[in-house]
Parts: structure tokens; C-alpha cells; sequence
């Protein structure tokens, strides 16, 4: 005589990944009560399923680490590998700020070199995608989830319903940028090759830099505040005539303006690494190369070749190693004003998600709220 199998044993066998599978799609009901009525079903579909587990658990960590990096045309092809559950799996992730060397060991990247990356903890790539305001890629991952899935998840990793950061008041960082911008200004000891500054700006930067580096885990908000990038950007054009030289000019735009722009979400990002030099808002190609074809990802890169250090990506187009300067005057079309027009945009579409996963009144209409959620974002 053949033990009925409970139901519930599914989820003391089987790794977590897997049960949830089994819940999402990969059973109908028919299946479902084959399997509860007989061991030998039972054992024959645990035993596929814990072969694909591996490949399953693998998938997901690189859909994460494309997540993370903004990487999303080769986050699409995993995704295409698991159409039910592997958008919806949360784990951790992150990328050491470490330099790699072929026949060496790796070494670390200084802070003041460049901040390194965010360490996303217990999160989904669908989650990732919007606390880096990657809205058009979110909208385009909803089709693997459940409306209520997506109400969940949002509410998650936004709990108050706003898609913010929660970590920068905005008036300390002012007064954090108007320091280091001064001290900047006025520093007489920075030498020709820019490695050399008074001890008052390297305090003021270690301060902004202290303030403003990824936490040691990113649970919820946006990862980055896009104003205190743009507040930079006014400073050196609404001020810029207070620099003694082309000097401080240069430490500015690399070790602040350059340093800022390596922590914004990877939508913004994508921007000032890709579209200002030709003044375009919109960027097709979902990857985080520079002009020469490299990534951006200071750990990916060499010692001698680091944003925020070596060089900044310049709004007339392409890299400007030391000794580099923005225009020296404000002019229609200016890098505020364009990355300005980028935030409406963005506001736009945060405004529409916002809308869409407002809080349900009642969860037996959340197919009703889906139908009007979508007409919100069309």
C-alpha cells in the first residue's frame, strides 16, 4: 500500500527556490494531486526537480549581478531561461571594491579613490530594477509576476509608498558640496600632476565622501539621490569663476562631480556615461560601457584608469583624464540643465509606478487594480 504524500512535505524537502517554483507555475492542480496521491510520482518529479536546482540557483545569482550593474540585455537573456519565478527570487549580491591583477592578488580600491558598489541584500532583480529607477526594464519584468507579487515586492523595499532614497538629508550634503567646493577653489598647493592637495580639502572631501558611500546594505529606497549629483553640477557652473586655476577646476569635476556620478542609480548613470555628449535623454543600450567600450565599474577597470580618480566622463563627450575641465561658463544646454530634463522624465514615470502599487484596499480587486494600474503607465 502506497503512502499519501502531504502536501506540505514539498516544503521540508525541497530547497526554497524550488518549492516556490512549484507554487508559481510549474504545477497544475491535476499534477499537484498526482503527486500527493503517489510516492513513485512524488520521488520521480523531486528528483528533476532538485537536478534543475543548481542551474536555477546559478541563474539567479548572475540575473542579480547583471541587476546590480545595470547590465539588463544580458539580464533579459537569463530571464528568458526561467519565464516563471527567477524575477521574482530575492537573494544578495554584490561586487567587492577590489582591484583583479592576472598574476596577483586582488587589492582593495581606496574610498577616496572611488566608493564601489551597492551590496543588495535579500532582494529581487525585479526590485533592483527599481531602486536604480529603471522603470521601462521593471515594466517589462512585470510580465513574469502576479500583480499581487508586485504589490508585495514594491511595498518592500518602498514602505512609506514613495519611490525615494532614505538615507541623505539634502541640507547636510549642501553644506557638505559648499566646503569641499571652497576648499577646492582656493587650495594653492595642488601640484601639476593633481596628486597633491592642503590637508583642509582632503579633510573636506573624506567627509563628503564618508557621508555619501553605499551603506553597508541596501535594503530599501533608491540607491542614490539624484539631486545631490546635480547640486555639484550647478556649483561648478553658477561658481565656477571662484577656482584659482584649471587645477582645481579638474580636481572638482573628477574627485567630486566624477565621485557622485559613480553612485547614482544605474539609469542615471547610464546617461551621463552615454547620452551627454551628444545631449540625448533617451539610451537604447542597456549596459554601463563608456565610449571606449570599457565598463565604467571601477573594479572592473585598472589602477591607473578609475572614475573619480583618473577621470570623468566629460558632457561634451567622452573621457577627460587630469588636467580635464568643464566649460567655464553656463550656456543653454549646460550639464545641469540637461540632466535636469532627465529627472523630469524620470518623474514621470516614478510618479505613474507610484500610482500603480498604491495601497490595495481590497486584495480580491487586484485584478481590477491591474488593469487600471496599466492604463496609468500607457
Amino acid at each position: 500500500m502506497e503512502t499519501r504524500i502531504e502536501p506540505d512535505l514539498f516544503s521540508h524537502i525541497l530547497p526554497s527556490e524550488i518549492y516556490y517554483l512549484i507554487g508559481v507555475g510549474y504545477l497544475d492542480s491535476s499534477l499537484y494531486n498526482l503527486l500527493k496521491t503517489s510516492t513513485y510520482f512524488y520521488n520521480f518529479f523531486i528528483t528533476e526537480l532538485k537536478k534543475a536546482y543548481p542551474k536555477f540557483h546559478e541563474t539567479n545569482r548572475r540575473l542579480l549581478s547583471h541587476a546590480a550593474l545595470g547590465e539588463w540585455e544580458e539580464a533579459k537573456m537569463l530571464r528568458s531561461q526561467f519565464p516563471i519565478g527567477v524575477t521574482s527570487f530575492p537573494g544578495t549580491i554584490y561586487h567587492p571594491n577590489l582591484f583583479y591583477f592576472k598574476d596577483a592578488k586582488p587589492k582593495p580600491i581606496p574610498l577616496d579613490w572611488n566608493p564601489g558598489q551597492n551590496k543588495y541584500v535579500d532582494l529581487t532583480a525585479w526590485q533592483i530594477a527599481l531602486m536604480n529607477e529603471e522603470y521601462d526594464v521593471a515594466e517589462e519584468m512585470e510580465a513574469d509576476m502576479s500583480f499581487a507579487e508586485r504589490h508585495k515586492q514594491f511595498w518592500q523595499i518602498f514602505p512609506d509608498g514613495k519611490i525615494r532614497n532614505y538615507r541623505f538629508d539634502l541640507k547636510k550634503v549642501e553644506e557638505l558640496l559648499t566646503k569641499v567646493f571652497y576648499e577646492i577653489a582656493y587650495d594653492g598647493y595642488i601640484d601639476i600632476n593633481l596628486d597633491k592637495m592642503n590637508n583642509k580639502t582632503k579633510l573636506a572631501l573624506d567627509e563628503l565622501y564618508n557621508y555619501v558611500k553605499p551603506a553597508a546594505e541596501h535594503k530599501q529606497g533608491l540607491v542614490f539621490n539624484d539631486m545631490i549629483y546635480l547640486m555639484a553640477l550647478k556649483l561648478y557652473e553658477n561658481d565656477n569663476k571662484q577656482f584659482r586655476g584649471w587645477r582645481n577646476k579638474s580636481i572638482w569635476c573628477i574627485k567630486v562631480e566624477e565621485y557622485l556620478a559613480s553612485l547614482l542609480t544605474t539609469n542615471d548613470l547610464r546617461v551621463h556615461i552615454k547620452s551627454l555628449d551628444a545631449y540625448k535623454i533617451t539610451v537604447k543600450k542597456y549596459d554601463s560601457k563608456i565610449v571606449d567600450k570599457t565598463s565604467y565599474h571601477a573594479f572592473r577597470r585598472n589602477d591607473k584608469s578609475v572614475p573619480g580618480n583618473d577621470f570623468f566622463v566629460a558632457p561634451a563627450g567622452g573621457v577627460s583624464a587630469r588636467g580635464g575641465i568643464r566649460r567655464g561658463y553656463v550656456e543653454p544646454g549646460s550639464a545641469s540643465d540637461k540632466f535636469s530634463k532627465h529627472m523630469a522624465i524620470k518623474t514621470e514615470k516614478r510618479l505613474a509606478f507610484e500610482k500603480k502599487y498604491a495601497p490595495v484596499i481590497n486584495s480580491e480587486n487586484s485584478q481590477e487594480q491591474e488593469l487600471i494600474s496599466k492604463k496609468s503607465l500607457s
